[in-house]
Parts: C-alpha cells; structure tokens; sequence
C-alpha cells in the first residue's frame, strides 16, 4: 500500500485502521487485527503519543551526540525519562529528547492519545508455536523467498529508481542482502546460503522480541499452534452471531 521510498509508522497504521473498524461492523462483519509486529496494535489498542512538528535542525543535533551526552541532558531536562529509561536503550533516549526539545516540555508529560481498546470487545490471542517447529518454519522461509525470486525482485526495486538507502529496503533481508553486495547478478549459491542463514538469525531474534512482548500483554491468551483454528473458531463464532 505504499512505495519503498515511503516510511510506515504505528501512528501511519492507527490512522489507517480506526475509520475501517465501524465500516467493517457497518457491513455485519467482525475486523481481524493480525500481526506481526505487535507494537503496531498495541498503539492501536492504548493510544500513541501525539509528537510535536519535527525540526530537522533539532534532529540533527541530537542525532550528532554521543549517547552519554545525551543521557546528561535528559537528566537535566526530563529526570523521570531520564530515571525510566534504561542507559543501554539509545533510540528511547534520543527520542524522549528530541520530544522534550521540540515541544518545550518533559517527554514524560505527555500523554497517550486515539485509543480505541475501550471502544470494542477485542478477543485477543497470541500462537504459541514450538520454538524448534518456529525456527524451522523461519529458515525454510527464507530458503523458499530467495528460490522465488527475491534477487530479481530487489533488482527490479532498484531498477524503478528506489535507493538502497530507502525505508521499505532498510528492514530485515532487504538491508542484509544489499549490504552484501551492490551487484545482485554476481550473487552465487555460496552466497546466497551465507545470506539465508543471515537473515534467518535475524529474523529468529525479532521472533524472538516479538514473543516477549506476548508473554508479558495479559490481556492476550495464548492459543497452542496446532489446535488453533478449533479454539479460535470457538470463540469469534458467539461473537459472529450477534450481528
């Protein structure tokens, strides 16, 4: 739904989303929010903080210092970010910063706007999959992307004038295989197995990061993989029935 020169954000998703939810009702049908990353429903369900105009100026200064730098200047203009958020976590403080900056007030102070969870009745469940089954599942993933034709893919991006440099090419696989190498066609099998084990481990730490986020969301049930069809369908048809 977008070019690859184009950034996606959660706030690009909740405006996307919110107006689709009472069309969806309107026509006796039930919405299915599927991810993925959950981060994206989340802000969805709680609310996402409204970020003043941005400032290239600003931006860039901020994004010049070093990290301890900009540790000691939030402390001294948001001590409760400052408290909260962890030392190692460079993008949350950069960004708590350049917020307090840009709006004149502790990023702390600002609150959470557009939620919708108390809007609806969600039935909100997460798959629980076996990690070895999962990781498989990940590894022949890529092998089956790279023997469809991702090269040629990439290519033809590359060839419409998109940058290797642009947000959509700037995620997981994408970025890897380009950093790998600038001529795709040179790209042999030795190569290409490098690769796939690459963007497999890259992508088995965000699965990873992604299924802590489930463990710790209560207001998520955990379904098995294997019988989820039978306990979901279980559940969404009542639901299905008071349309």
């Amino acid at each position: 739904i977008i070019d690859p020169d184009e950034s996606f954000s959660a706030g690009t998703f909740c405006r996307l989303v919110k107006p689709l939810l009472p069309e969806i009702f309107s026509r006796k049908k039930i919405p299915l929010l599927t991810g993925g990353t959950f981060f994206y429903i989340k802000s969805l369900w709680d609310g996402l903080l409204i970020e003043p105009p941005d400032n290239p100026f600003v931006r860039e200064e901020i994004d010049s210092l070093p990290l301890d730098e900009v540790r000691n200047r939030l402390k001294k203009l948001d001590p409760v970010s400052y408290d909260r958020l962890k030392e190692s976590d460079e993008y949350r403080n950069r960004r708590a910063l350049l917020v307090t900056m840009l709006a004149s007030k502790p990023f702390s102070e600002h609150s959470l706007e557009g939620a919708v969870y108390d809007e609806y009745e969600f039935q909100s469940f997460w798959l629980d999959v076996n990690r070895e089954e999962l990781y498989q599942g990940i590894n022949k993933r890529v092998e089956k992307m790279f023997a469809s034709g991702w090269l040629d893919e990439i290519n033809d991006v590359l060839k419409k004038g998109f940058k290797t440099t642009d947000p959509g090419l700037n995620t997981i696989g994408y970025k890897q295989i380009l950093h790998y190498s600038k001529n795709l066609s040179q790209v042999n099998e030795k190569d290409i197995a490098q690769l796939s084990e690459s963007i497999a481990r890259e992508t088995r730490h965000f699965a990873k990061r992604q299924l802590t986020w489930f463990r710790n969301t209560p207001r998520l049930k955990k379904v098995d993989h294997s019988q989820a069809f039978q306990q979901l369908s279980g559940k969404i048809e009542p639901a299905c029935r008071l349309l």
